[in-house]
């Protein structure tokens, strides 16, 4: 986490459902990012497990990949999420599509091990903690809940509770999950930088419903 307290989660945080005037100002919560833009981030730094730096483009120069932002690697509606797109979207069934999926938290990638365990992940999952690749893609800050996402099968209380124990248990990890007001997006980006689709967050709950990427990916059409 960033340099507040473990115990401060979402809970304690806010209990709007507003959406922030940040994200109201902001004139591309849907709309794709250029070419030139997407060229002034391919050689942003993304980290894998082990620490490795891979340039960003080079994980969708292959084939048409959704990018999935998420929030700080301690967030349990984002682990939420990621469980809900695992169970619904298989990594063999989207290979045979020729699309992929991989997930970037904007933690510290030695937590990424720990995330894969907490989550199943059966995609990628990537870091980037300078938080660079958010701020370019227009992705913003906010701490506002939003309305509760199908999505989200535990109640909030609980996925904070488990947060918190989760920050615990990862010792010095505790301080690096990410910036707890930072929120993601989602982006489909084909080989080229050429963007086809696009969601940013406006609240922390608030990560594009499966049946929205199924169909950006046009999964349903390769089944």
């Amino acid at each position: 986490m960033a340099a507040s307290t473990v115990d401060r989660q979402d809970t304690a945080l806010s209990t709007s459902v507003d959406v922030p005037e940040a994200a109201i100002n902001t004139p591309s919560v849907n709309d794709v990012p250029s070419i030139d833009m997407l060229e002034q981030t391919a050689e942003i730094p993304v980290f894998s497990a082990d620490g490795a730096s891979h340039s960003f483009s080079s994980i969708y120069a292959e084939r048409p990949t959704l990018v999935i932002f998420l929030r700080h690697f301690f967030c349990g509606v984002c682990q939420e999420y990621v469980r809900d797109v695992c169970a619904q979207i298989q990594p063999d069934e989207l290979a045979a599509c020729n699309k992929a999926i991989v997930f970037i938290g904007c933690g510290q990638p030695s937590l990424i091990k720990l995330y894969n365990e907490e989550t199943s992940c059966s995609f990628p999952v990537y870091a980037e903690p300078t938080r660079a690749l958010y701020e370019k893609l227009g992705m913003i800050q906010t701490l506002a809940l939003g309305n509760k996402p199908e999505y989200m099968k535990s109640s909030l209380i609980g996925l904070s509770l488990a947060s918190i124990v989760q920050a615990v248990k990862s010792g010095s990890g505790a301080f690096k999950g990410g910036n707890i007001q930072q929120i993601g997006g989602e982006f489909l980006i084909e080989p080229g930088n050429k963007c086809t689709w696009a969601h940013r967050m406006t609240t922390t709950r608030d990560h594009a419903p499966v049946s929205g990427l199924k169909k950006a990916l046009k999964f349903v059409s390769c089944e």
